[in-house]
């Protein structure tokens, strides 16, 4: 069978409470989903729409209550890029824009939620957003309902429940929207692989709702600690003293929590992390570091200037399934996704039946090389 044709699915009915909606059917296709940030040049030129099923297009956030273009770094969505979009879809028309609503530091979802309101003013938003841009969907970037990303946003312990029915509110309104037009909108979300990120959803409710659940499985480590590790690994080294597993321990989490495997779309790194003078034991794998003057650094900046030329080295964890790069002059340590470690991940989504891969983010691979290895492994 055709790995990439969509299977028609019966749509179910869900009784929540004294709302009615459909469940979100549940497709066989393999998404190559990627997200597009706004605040980075790019155009239709530089999207190989042919190799993606969906982009999501980062990040609208919640102003007042509603669904806004705000400044991320100094720039905000622009009628310019949803152009730019609408001509990816040219090349492919089977392609499916969304807006990612949310992101790190995105506020105000716990308000927006919080009544049936306020709920409602949102989700009304949204669709005004998407008929005004013609949208394909929307993907919720809540970081995080209940825990609130570390303090980083408002949150309430009563977001379990209220993003359930802030979920609900969006799928019976996508529904409506859809009812008139002949469509089926599409409604996702990103959850974290923290442990606790499944305590925090009640997933036997929402993920009926959902399209697809984005497993973020990255920043597993960086320089915010101060011992060098994996940004992504695949599976935990016994090494990794600090650790939360690896990405095989938090999809089986999530799939023992009642996902189907085929709305578990898994998360893949287009940058890594690096940290400054890290020991130089294990070529400066699972080090102490500072963890000062370390951050993040995209992939073509990775094969441009972190190279042999430059005194870095590259080694590969066959525990982890994952590589790294380590100069023993300076100490600088670049946990990073390269094609081999692709290569394992997408044998993993095929292993285990996910529903594909996405992608943080289009931009970070200016040549296409990790987007042409994961393409190619979807299509097997």
């Amino acid at each position: 069978m055709n790995k990439w044709k969509v299977v028609a699915a019966t749509l179910a009915v869900i009784v929540l409470g004294t709302v009615t909606v459909l469940a979100a059917p549940v497709s066989k296709e393999r998404k190559v989903v990627a997200y597009l940030a706004a605040w980075e040049n790019w155009s239709a030129k530089d999207i190989t729409a042919e190799k993606l099923t969906n982009i999501n297009l980062s990040f609208a956030r919640i102003q007042e209550g509603v669904i806004a273009n705000v400044k991320i770094d100094g720039k905000s969505i622009e009628d310019s890029q949803f152009a730019e979009l609408e001509k990816a879809k040219q090349v492919n028309p089977n392609l499916k824009v969304s807006i990612a609503v949310g992101g790190w530091g995105g506020d105000g979802f716990s308000d927006a939620a919080l009544t049936a309101e306020s709920r409602e003013k949102f989700a009304d938003s949204v669709v005004t957003y998407i008929q005004k841009y013609n949208l394909d969907s929307i993907d919720i970037d809540w970081e995080y309902p209940v825990q609130g990303g570390w303090g980083a946003i408002k949150s309430r312990a009563e977001d379990k429940e209220n993003f359930t029915l802030f979920m609900v509110t969006l799928r019976e309104k996508l529904d409506q929207l859809g009812a008139d037009e002949n469509k089926h909108y599409l409604l996702t979300y990103a959850a974290s692989v923290q442990p606790w990120a499944i305590a925090n959803v009640e997933f036997d409710k929402v993920v009926p709702l959902v399209d697809a659940v984005y497993l973020m499985t990255y920043d597993y480590h960086g320089a915010w600690e101060p011992q060098t590790g994996h940004l992504s690994p695949l599976y935990l080294n016994s090494k990794d003293t600090i650790g939360i597993g690896g990405t095989a321990d938090a999809v089986k989490r999530y799939l023992a929590a009642g996902i189907p495997a085929e709305k578990l779309v898994f998360g893949t790194a287009f940058y890594g992390r690096y940290w400054q003078g890290a020991d130089t034991k294990e070529h400066g794998l699972y080090q102490k570091a500072s963890n000062q003057g370390g951050g993040e650094v995209q992939y073509k900046e990775i094969t441009n200037k972190y190279t042999q030329k430059q005194g870095f080295k590259r080694y590969w964890d066959d525990s982890a399934k994952a590589a790294y790069l380590y100069n023993e002059k300076t100490g600088v340590f670049v946990t990073y996704n390269d094609p081999e470690a692709m290569k394992y991940e997408m044998e993993f989504v095929r292993d285990n039946n996910l529903g594909g891969a996405f992608i943080w983010e289009l931009n970070q691979d200016s040549k296409g090389v990790l987007l042409d290895t994961l393409y190619q492994e979807m299509k097997k």
